[in-house]
């Protein structure tokens, strides 16, 4: 048998988004996913819920489900939130960083990996010009979102607006979406002989983010 694997946007869009990427949404930042690993995620989560129930913020929307049925769509979270927090995933570039992208709200990683070795086989231009980039290890991760000027969110949002379609299925035959990146990466796999791209030239040392009881202590998370 013979495979080919291709880099896949995963969105769960198949639509243009035609909201009005400026208008001032309800929340500043949302956060839908498990609060158990990597470990930062428990922080992100600590600190969300108390901006939620603080009533002179509450600029945190969080629906954490641990593999539970949301509280919330997650469409409807990132369309009215101006940040979504994107911690890694099973993989580093978890669906919920298409999703939010699609909804034109500006991803906050908190992995430079991510950045700088998977995101640019998702996405055109540099990472850093449309995502925030955070210490994990900050007590005060919404307290750094919100010093984050206007200025520099309208210029986030319209980078955003630029890559936004590359991972959407758009209906128009000669838009550069999704499945125009899935045929690049063919021909990119066809020009290179046949052979993967090795996305990871210089990375010739891993680095265990955390370790994890479920995994018998073993490495969970590599960087």
């Amino acid at each position: 048998l013979f495979y080919i694997f291709v880099t896949q946007p995963f969105s769960s869009h198949i639509s243009e988004y035609s909201g009005d990427i400026h208008e001032q949404r309800p929340y500043l930042v949302s956060f839908m996913g498990n609060g158990i690993y990597p470990l930062y995620r428990k922080k992100i989560v600590q600190q969300c819920h108390a901006a939620m129930i603080d009533p002179a913020r509450g600029d945190c929307l969080l629906a954490e489900t641990n593999r539970s049925k949301p509280s919330i769509g997650f469409d409807s979270m990132y369309a009215n939130s101006t940040f979504f927090f994107s911690p890694g995933g099973d993989t580093g570039p978890r669906k919920a960083l298409f999703d939010g992208i699609a909804l034109n709200s500006i991803p906050v990683i908190f992995e430079e990996t991510s950045l700088d070795v998977t995101y640019p086989a998702y996405f055109p231009g540099n990472p850093r010009d449309y995502s925030v980039f955070l210490n994990s290890s900050s007590d005060d991760i919404m307290g750094q979102l919100r010093n984050i000027s206007s200025s520099r969110i309208l210029e986030l949002q319209n980078n955003i607006a630029r890559v936004r379609d590359s991972v959407a299925y758009l209906p128009d035959a000669n838009a550069y979406d999704a499945t125009w990146v899935m045929m690049k990466q063919l021909e990119q796999y066809k020009l290179n002989g046949y052979k993967f791209i090795d996305r990871f030239p210089n990375k010739t040392t891993l680095y265990c983010v955390d370790k994890d009881e479920e995994f018998h202590g073993q490495c969970r998370f590599l960087k």
